[in-house]
C-alpha cells in the first residue's frame, strides 16, 4: 500500500516491530508486536529487514519492518477486507489481531493478545480476529 504523507522518504504502508519486542517475530506466548507505519520497501513474502521506516526515524532506534503486508479481499462489495500479513524469520505467515494501544495512540498488531506489550497500555482488539492471507498474496 503506498503512503502519501511521506512518499519520498517512505513509500509504503507498512509494519515496524515494536520498541519492546524481543524479536521479528508475532507468535501466540510471544509479548512482541508491530506498530502500523511508514517504511521503505521490502519484498513480498520477506521477513522483516533493517530498513529506514518512520518509526525508526522519529524515535532515533532502529527497528526491522515489513512493507509488502496488506491483502485487500473485494470479493464481497458489501464486505471489503483490508487484512495485513506479517511474515516470521521462519518463513510463516504470523496469526494475528490488530488492536489499538491509546497509550501510544497506535494500531499494532499482535500474535498473542493476552501477552503483548502493548496490554500493559490497555490495548484493545479491533477486530475479533485476524487470520492472516498467504504470503503470496501480499502485493506492494
Amino acid at each position: 500500500m503506498k503512503n502519501g504523507a511521506l512518499s519520498s522518504q517512505f513509500p509504503y504502508v507498512g509494519l515496524v516491530n515494536g520498541f519492546a519486542s524481543t524479536d521479528d517475530n508475532l507468535r501466540a506466548g510471544s509479548t512482541n508486536y508491530a506498530y502500523i507505519a511508514a517504511t521503505s520497501g521490502v519484498p513480498a513474502g520477506s521477513s522483516a529487514e533493517a530498513v529506514p521506516n518512520a518509526y525508526s526515524q522519529a524515535t532515533g532506534t532502529t527497528k526491522d519492518a515489513e512493507s509488502a503486508v496488506w491483502t485487500l479481499d473485494e470479493s464481497d462489495p458489501s464486505h471489503i477486507v483490508l487484512t495485513p500479513t506479517w511474515i516470521n524469520t521462519d518463513g510463516s505467515a504470523a496469526t494475528t489481531q490488530i488492536v489499538y494501544s491509546p497509550g501510544a495512540d497506535a494500531l499494532a498488531l499482535v500474535g498473542d493478545y493476552s501477552l503483548a506489550a502493548l496490554s500493559s497500555n490497555r490495548a484493545t482488539p479491533r477486530h475479533p480476529s485476524v487470520e492472516t492471507a498467504s504470503p503470496q498474496t501480499a502485493k506492494t
